[in-house]
């Protein structure tokens, strides 16, 4: 009986980790998706569709994360974007206010944009 509710109290504290971290994984991609409009700004104002020459572009945006709540590393994925386009796309990142996480924490975010003309 005493194991069985040892048991119990562990899955239930793995639970709570769990849901927290989902919340705080839910809480940075809100932030993220909150610019989505800025981020396609930057799409349209650089002429990524007529440089890359479609109408539906994905742009996977990748991001660590560090314990202030601030962009410790920005990266776009492989495609030949301009630099003008790059440094758009990290100057809104990089104003976005992520939860603050455990001292010495960081956390790897990707997370992907489709840009419509």
């Amino acid at each position: 009986m005493k194991v069985l509710a040892l048991l119990f109290l562990v899955s239930c504290s793995t639970f709570h980790k769990r849901d927290k971290e989902r919340d705080l994984q839910s809480q940075m991609l809100r932030a993220l998706n909150d610019k989505s409009v800025d981020f396609a700004t930057c799409a349209k104002k650089h002429g990524l569709f007529e440089k890359l020459g479609s109408d539906r572009i994905r742009v996977e945006l990748i991001l660590d994360i560090n314990s202030k709540g601030q962009v410790e590393k920005f990266q776009i994925d492989n495609q030949s974007y301009s630099n003008e386009f790059v440094d758009c796309m990290f100057s809104v990142a990089d104003l976005i206010a992520f939860p603050k996480l455990k001292k010495g924490e960081m956390v790897n975010l990707t997370q992907p944009f489709i840009f419509s003309r």
